[in-house]
């Protein structure tokens, strides 16, 4: 029993508070090969890049509320046109007339990006219509019931036009686009939880989708992505090898490799059609065994609505709006010239570098040569003096073996 109750015991069961409250060092701690304590993920440099970007943002954002605004509340929404237009005395007197009636009542204040056709702003409060004047109290003002108070802003957080799209979205957005992601998002999990259960050793190879940037980059390359799903309101990032870069680079990936690529739902709602409580910004699908005719679906639909745009990009392209494509393009062109000159620098410099390594290797070894060579001819030297030493002590004892036997033969003759 006690080996069952050891065996039962996993580390999740440990409760976090106890963890946070314990004043023991439990990092090195583990109940067979897993921690109690997980180690703490070493931060990519996208992630230190989007947090530095992030700080400068709101750092200017302090700055700008700090700073005391020279508007009016009542100020117009915009310029008329009528007011920038040149014409004869006749013509601005006739305005005049028209717009004095109408500068009497000022309108009030709306934002300017949502009268231009550009992003969409905050949306009005629902118990007050804008287009109406405030300063007429000839119509009562009919209390709203609770429900109804309850239901308006239901509807205005479902619009779509309350979603900031960015500018890597070349792709109208729709409802029934969403409803078909978030079906299909939730049956991949499904299955993925299923087959964990079933296997958990074949689990790892039986995955069906893979979650964020790293991951679905891999995914591409490898040619293991049959899809690629991409919220349209990401964090804006336009630092240097930021976000937006990063993204756009992922996007252009996919295209290379014919992987549809579909921007639906949001960052929020992704994170729910999964089944987590965190926002996600991108999902590769592995494997679509399963939901395959409702993935078709999909990608008819996201190209239906991707022709759309194309048309009415087409349809409403400015001369301002082709400027900011050409600017974006040239920094963008910019970025990318001076991303190839720190490759070809450090490329260069890991040339040199090399080359200098070789002729230092080169130069070890010639002075190791001629240390052998002189160490040789010192060794020749001293056996050639050795020889020598040998030939003269052998002629030394020669010539005193010769003396000596002359002198015997001196004396026997004597």
């Amino acid at each position: 029993m006690a080996e069952v109750s050891r065996r039962d015991i996993r580390a999740s069961a440990v409760s976090k508070t106890i963890l946070e409250q314990s004043s023991m060092d439990l990092t090195n701690l583990r109940i067979g090969k897993q921690r109690i304590v997980s180690k703490k993920k070493k931060m990519s440099k996208l992630k230190k890049t989007i947090l530095e970007d992030r700080e400068f943002r709101e750092g200017d954002s302090k700055e700008s509320e700090s700073a005391p605004s020279r508007l009016n509340a009542d100020a117009p929404a915009f310029m008329p046109a009528e007011w920038l237009r040149t014409g004869t005395e006749e013509d601005r007197a006739a305005l005049e007339t028209q717009l004095v009636p109408a500068m009497r009542a000022p309108l009030p204040a709306g934002p300017v990006a949502a009268l231009a056709g550009g992003p969409a702003g905050p949306a009005p409060s629902p118990d007050c219509d804008p287009t109406e004047d405030p300063s007429d109290g000839s119509e009562e003002i009919e209390p709203l019931s609770i429900s109804e108070k309850s239901q308006k802003p239901k509807e205005a957080v479902a619009k779509p036009a309350d979603l900031e799209v960015r500018h890597y979205v070349h792709q109208e957005l729709s409802d029934d686009l969403d409803e078909k992601v978030k079906f299909v998002l939730s049956e991949l999990v499904r299955f993925q939880d299923r087959a964990k259960e079933q296997n958990p050793m074949k689990y790892a190879k039986l995955k069906r989708y893979c979650v964020g940037l790293r991951e679905a980059r891999r995914a591409i390359t490898r040619s293991k992505c049959k899809g690629l799903i991409v919220a349209p309101n990401l964090e804006t990032s336009s630092a240097e090898g930021g976000l937006d870069d990063t993204v756009e680079d992922v996007i252009e990936l996919a295209r290379e490799h014919e992987v549809p690529v579909v921007f639906a739902l949001s960052r929020n709602r992704i994170g729910k059609a999964m089944g987590k409580n965190i926002r996600l910004s991108i999902v590769a699908l592995h494997s679509v065994d399963g939901v395959h005719q409702q993935f078709k679906e999909i990608v008819k639909t996201a190209e239906e609505l991707r022709r759309r745009w194309v048309l009415r990009q087409m349809a409403h392209a400015t001369s301002e709006f082709a400027e900011q494509v050409q600017k974006r393009t040239e920094e963008k062109a910019a970025r990318d010239a001076a991303r190839r000159e720190e490759k070809e620098r450090l490329a260069e410099e890991k040339a040199a570098e090399e080359l200098r390594r070789r002729e230092a290797s080169k130069e070890a070894k010639a002075a190791r040569a001629e240390a052998k060579a002189r160490k040789v001819a010192e060794q020749k030297e001293q056996a050639e003096r050795r020889r020598e030493e040998k030939e003269a002590l052998a002629k030394e004892r020669e010539d005193s073996f010769a003396f000596a036997w002359r002198h015997v033969l001196h004396l026997s003759c004597a």
